[in-house]
């Protein structure tokens, strides 16, 4: 199984809607700061990432 664990902030969340096959699904605005290290030097990345909840963890989303 792949796994992905993405540290962001909530900044944006849609109303609850149903997929055609009755799942709920949330649409999300994610935002992620953070500072790497790269060849010995600080980078700032800042990322804004649009994402989709469907099924289950679309109640625990929803009540944050």
């Amino acid at each position: 199984m792949n796994r992905l664990i993405l540290a962001a902030e909530l900044v944006e969340r849609g109303s609850t809607r149903y997929t055609p096959a009755g799942l709920p699904a949330l649409d999300l605005g994610l935002k992620h700061d953070s500072e790497v290290m790269e060849d010995k030097q600080p980078r700032k990345l800042h990322l804004m990432i649009r994402a989709v909840a469907i099924g289950e963890i679309t109640r625990a989303i929803a009540a944050l």
